[in-house]
């Protein structure tokens, strides 16, 4: 268990535990904080926590202490004789959004601890167990002492923070409101299926710009994921604009994970506006949210605004470095099938032959 400051500095380091349900991560943060010995000797009355979902079940014995948590929203279960959520409100969408801004940086961490020490993001021999835990100290130690700090203040982060402050109150969707209201989801006729070209008034955006609209770049390179995975024969997205707004559209894609899964999403923007996208909503778990937008908008926004015009670089296939047994396997059956079938030929042109001669000395 690592507890780290927003700045990426290592806190307090807790284990090794036993991996099975009795140490998940809410117990263990229960009993740190139970201990006198762990983290309740630096933290304060007052003090945040910022956590993911897995630590939902210890909430209330850091809230008895006098701090304060902050987590992801959660989707609650079917319950019996209800029907359960399928999708986040745009305030639980934001809030969440809130968080996953700040907890990113314990991602950041624990990449760079498996970055500067291979030896931890591999598996461990047990005969190192007695030692694991003085290496693990040893190492964050020294990248606490000699490591930059993991986040710096700049004009883009000054930037999400001011958007996220004047903000703080939005708990609609606007766009999101229209297509309840208006079922767009359900009706077709309203709908004009289009192409690309269609959208040739679609605003043109830097990388810089669209940083801008998702706050940050986990959103954007998701959506160049999906956008490879689309691109096969042209765009690869149903288009269809709103036959009395031409400056509305409504675009499915399929999701990465589930072929089965289509995913619908509506944009609305301005051409000649200071304000160029309007609006988003995505009919998927976190496509509410106004606070950035969810991977799939930003696939669709990625791919209008940049992508159609400057396609990004592609990664070397290095697939062409391999070898595959099978294939050679193949090559090697199609030849000596072609040689059986020869071989076959020849016999029979001899056998043919044979005949021939006999019937000639009959003959004789």
């Amino acid at each position: 268990m690592v507890v780290c400051c927003p700045d990426g500095y290592v806190l307090e380091i807790e284990g090794l535990y036993f991996s099975n349900n009795n140490n998940n991560d809410a117990k263990i943060f229960e009993s740190m904080l139970k201990r006198n010995d762990s983290i309740m000797t630096v933290l304060q009355d007052g003090d945040a926590c910022i956590l993911d979902r897995g630590f939902r079940d210890s909430i209330m014995c850091a809230e008895e202490r006098g701090l304060k948590t902050f987590m992801p929203s959660c989707i609650q279960k079917k319950t019996k004789g209800g029907n359960s959520k399928k999708q986040f409100t745009p305030a639980e969408a934001n809030d969440s959004r809130k968080v996953t801004l700040l907890r990113r940086i314990v991602e950041q961490v624990n990449g760079r601890i498996k970055n500067l020490f291979p030896v931890f993001d591999n598996t461990i021999r047990a005969t190192y167990f007695k030692k694991l835990n003085d290496l693990f100290r040893t190492g964050i130690a020294i990248m606490n002492a000699f490591s930059p700090p993991l986040f710096k203040e700049t004009e883009f982060t000054n930037f999400v923070a001011s958007e996220i402050e004047a903000r703080c109150d939005e708990h609609s969707n606007e766009l999101m409101q229209r297509v309840v209201e208006n079922n767009w989801a359900g009706k077709k006729v309203m709908w004009m299926k289009a192409d690309e070209d269609c959208c040739l008034e679609f605003p043109t955006l830097t990388v810089e710009e669209l940083k801008e609209i998702t706050f940050g770049t986990y959103q954007l390179r998701m959506g160049l994921l999906y956008n490879e995975n689309h691109l096969v024969n042209g765009s690869g997205y149903e288009f269809f604009v709103h036959k009395e707004e031409p400056e509305l559209l409504r675009v499915k894609l399929q999701s990465r994970f589930a072929r089965r899964n289509i995913h619908n999403l509506w944009i609305q923007f301005k051409a000649h506006r200071n304000i160029r996208i309007l609006g988003w909503y995505c009919q998927c778990n976190y496509g509410a949210r106004t606070l950035g937008c969810c991977s799939h908008v930003a696939a669709v926004i990625r791919y209008l605004a940049l992508d159609r015009f400057e396609p990004p670089k592609r990664r070397e296939d290095v697939s062409k470095y391999f070898l595959d047994a099978a294939a050679a396997l193949a090559l090697f059956a199609d030849d000596s099938d072609m040689e059986d079938i020869d071989s076959d030929d020849g016999e029979t042109s001899e056998n043919g032959n044979d005949c021939e001669s006999e019937e000639e000395l009959l003959s004789v």
